[in-house]
């Protein structure tokens, strides 16, 4: 059995997790990742497994970017996240196959146009495989709350105490956690 460790995944971190200066969110994808592992959520025997696998990282860069919308309205896109599927091997192939594998059915991408049915299924598999993603973060956090404090804590702010005044964005990015982390529509480009 093989394992995608964080050394796998350094380098594509640095790219798609980079909103702050300096970059201490890298820190938490590190952390969150080691958690992923130890789950054996990382392991694959096979070319689809590991496509699996990369896909659980990529749903945490995709994660991380919806709490920065929620928190800070700040974030990335899932374009940029899409960007690094080569970096690991991944093509139109390997959505299909996972396609196929989770479920993913492609009725509603009919009127896309060009390479939107592909986002399109590349989008729709970050949501499927979030969930599992999320309950890792949740049980190794010791729940909500300590999720939401790993997440506050990327920015590198002085007080963490703020993360818990009671203010309308943090009612929205706490509101974001107890819900199991589910996506935000500010920025699905499909």
């Amino acid at each position: 059995m093989a394992v995608l460790e964080w050394q796998d995944v350094e380098d594509v971190a640095k790219k798609i997790f980079d909103i702050w200066v300096g970059q201490p969110e890298l820190q938490w994808a590190m952390r969150s990742w080691n958690l992923i592992l130890e789950e054996g959520l990382a392991e694959y025997d096979c070319e689809l497994e590991r496509a699996h696998v990369c896909l659980r990282f990529l749903a945490l860069a995709s994660i991380y970017y919806d709490w920065c919308a929620c928190a800070w309205e700040e974030g990335g896109s899932d374009e940029k996240i899409w960007g690094e599927l080569d970096t690991f091997g991944l093509n139109h192939f390997h959505l299909g196959w996972l396609a196929r594998d989770l479920e993913i059915s492609g009725e509603n991408s009919e009127d896309l146009e060009d390479d939107e049915p592909t986002l399109w299924t590349f989008i729709s598999l970050l949501e499927k495989v979030r969930p599992e993603v999320v309950e890792v973060l949740i049980k190794r956090n010791n729940g909500h709350a300590g999720l939401y404090e790993s997440l506050w804590d990327t920015r590198d702010l002085d007080d963490l105490d703020d993360a818990f005044l009671i203010t309308d964005r943090n009612l929205i990015a706490m509101d974001f956690v107890m819900t199991g982390c589910l996506p935000t529509d500010y920025r699905w480009p499909v």
